[in-house]
């Protein structure tokens, strides 16, 4: 697999594909608002003999650590079509985000249910509280903690990460 930083033009023919990967790698639950999360980043093509197999993202986005306002790296929809799970692919596609993520920021994030997967390539379970920020008020979203990760080139300080806010959007908060 060949894998490419690329900027998509949100209503291309690529970006259609991209759609169709994402939507059929998580089984039809890819909303419109997951789309609109991945846009602005940095985005991770998958290519094998012409073919879009794999694909992910970093966006920045702005979160409170310990009460700080720090832009992370937020990564997003990563995919490979699944009749290609299982052979590494996502590993591979994994490595090469983390790297530009740990390139970019001094912190990325993700939300996740496959948390083996993302330890294998040095991420590592967020300890904290997450909240999410509407107006003013912080609003705990206890049931996210679980499947937030970190990645930094000091993984001794994010243990010292104890609360994080992110900002409301449409969709999953995180």
């Amino acid at each position: 697999m060949t894998i490419e930083i690329m900027e998509v033009e949100p209503y291309s023919r690529l970006a259609q594909q991209i759609k169709e990967l994402l939507n059929g790698a998580f089984e039809g639950d890819f909303s419109t608002e997951d789309w609109e999360h991945t846009l602005g980043g940095v985005r991770f093509l998958g290519w094998m003999d012409g073919d879009l197999v794999a694909h992910g993202a970093i966006s920045t986005r702005n979160i409170w650590l310990n009460e700080l306002p720090t832009q992370i790296g937020y990564v997003e929809a990563i995919a490979v079509k699944p009749e290609l799970w299982g052979r590494g692919y996502g590993t591979q596609l994994m490595e090469k985000l983390s790297e530009k993520a740990l390139d970019l920021h001094e912190i990325s994030m993700l939300s996740t249910d496959e948390k083996g997967f993302y330890k294998r390539i040095g991420w590592i379970d967020f300890q904290g509280e997450s909240f999410v920020k509407i107006g003013t008020e912080e609003i705990r979203t206890a049931d996210e903690d679980a499947g937030l990760m970190l990645l930094s080139r000091d993984l001794k300080g994010l243990e010292k990460i104890v609360k994080a806010v992110c900002e409301s959007r449409s969709g999953d908060a995180w």
